[in-house]
């Protein structure tokens, strides 16, 4: 499967938005059992994007394994910043950042 791209998604929510269902009819000149019947194909790119969206909807909005032990030892005064990690991580994001700038 490929990578989803995040403009697919807008791209379908624009149209979604913008579709006018009143206004669909079928013609009066046209009979039922001649009228073009739609279809509408899910692509594999669209099934992968509603798979990890139903994987992220699952995920919780805050890792408590993480949070508490940081939590206890900020209010413990025990915390300590690891500056060369922190310039490390900022260096990378901003490698990143200009990446794709």
């Amino acid at each position: 499967m490929t990578t989803p791209k995040i403009g697919v998604v807008t791209y379908l929510y624009q149209i979604k938005q913008n579709m006018n269902y009143k206004n669909l009819k079928t013609p009066k000149n046209v009979k039922r059992k001649h009228a073009v019947r739609e279809q509408v194909f899910i692509s594999s790119d669209a099934k992968g994007i509603k798979k990890y969206k139903d994987i992220i909807s699952r995920l919780p909005d805050i890792r408590k394994e993480k949070v508490e032990p940081l939590k206890n030892a900020i209010e413990h005064g025990i915390y300590q910043v690891n500056s060369e990690r922190v310039a490390i991580k900022m260096l990378q994001e901003f490698s990143l950042f200009n990446l794709f700038r």
